[in-house]
């Protein structure tokens, strides 16, 4: 008994690390493009202050590594393969969404990029399958991961007219300071 105890722990802290070490090269990888943007887009007002994000990436990429040790303790079965295979490309759909998003700036493509995300999430097995908890519990540490994606679903760093350097952001900011000295006249 014992011993299965060390060899699930061990799983957990291979799967874990792994986990977060993909999470960490993104972000690593990813550091100065997403300072950048950071200057050069302006937020909306909800948007979260950028030290958030690393606090959540690594409890979200924690919780999938998490997520994946259970899938892999579970019976061996078609299906568990199945979703470990999903789990490893949907890792590595992730770790490559922050590069295409902030690194390439594609931000179409990377839209597109989160819907295929999205559809790696929901194929992950899980009905009537031995590791359907455990499928379950991955598939919705991927929704959040999804969600907290958000920006890459709103089209508006796509316009230039939301890069403050931009000459119709500049227009843009010419006009509201001359229409306010209107009004103070």
């Amino acid at each position: 008994m014992k011993e299965t105890t060390k060899i699930k722990w061990k799983r957990y802290a291979l799967y874990i690390l792994i986990a977060e070490a993909v999470g960490g090269l993104s972000g690593f990888l990813t550091r100065d493009a997403m300072k950048l943007y950071g200057e050069q887009v302006i937020q909306p007002p909800l948007s979260p202050p950028g030290w958030l994000f690393p606090v959540v990436w690594s409890i979200l990429y924690a919780l999938m590594g998490i997520g994946a040790a259970r899938i892999s303790l579970s019976f061996p079965s078609r299906e568990r393969t199945q979703a470990l295979g999903i789990y490893w490309v949907q890792l590595g759909v992730n770790f490559l969404w922050s590069i295409v998003f902030f690194n390439l700036q594609w931000f179409v493509f990377s839209f597109f990029w989160l819907l295929l995300l999205w559809v790696l999430i929901l194929w992950i097995p899980g009905d009537r399958s031995s590791c359907r908890e455990s499928a379950d519990s991955l598939s919705a540490l991927g929704d959040l991961c999804g969600l907290l994606k958000f920006g890459g679903l709103d089209p508006e760093p796509v316009k230039s007219s939301f890069r403050k350097n931009s000459p119709s952001h500049q227009a843009r900011t010419e006009h509201l300071r001359r229409q306010a000295v209107r009004e103070k006249e």
